[in-house]
């Protein structure tokens, strides 16, 4: 329970699914770098993830029906997202990452989906629908 506690109420099994409300109680990535002296690392780091990003989308740009995350002018992102048409479009895309040996994850939940929105006093209070949200998680 405490490895929950300390990160946002994840539960282990389930990648950014909240469960419990709970803090963000680790080190933060920009903590660590400052305890192990990387702070001068860092543009050596974004510029890795820069060139990374840019292979992702050379390789990926003709892939019919698969959309490549947002392209930002620092172009360094903590995780290479991409977007597909459906849920079983996803699932399929996974199965034949992981037999290449490459892990994905499912990107973050909709918020107002969330299990620990479920508990406790404020039950109902995210009785909403948002479409594009809820399309956005599933793909």
């Amino acid at each position: 329970r405490l490895k929950s506690l300390i990160n946002h109420g994840f539960d282990p099994a389930y990648h950014f699914l909240h469960f419990e409300t709970a803090p963000n109680a680790k080190m933060n990535g920009l903590g660590a770098a400052f305890v192990c002296s990387q702070v001068r690392e860092l543009p050596t780091i974004m510029r890795y993830r820069g060139q990374l990003a840019a292979w992702y989308r050379a390789q990926l740009d003709s892939v019919p029906g698969l959309k490549c995350m947002e392209q930002r002018g620092n172009d360094a992102p903590w995780v290479f997202g991409v977007e597909v048409a459906d849920r079983a479009t996803r699932d399929r895309l996974r199965d034949h990452l992981a037999s290449f040996g490459v892990e994905t994850r499912n990107y973050f939940f909709a918020l107002h989906l969330e299990p620990v929105n479920f508990y406790g006093d404020d039950v109902g209070v995210y009785d909403i629908v948002l479409p594009n949200a809820e399309l956005i998680a599933q793909v």
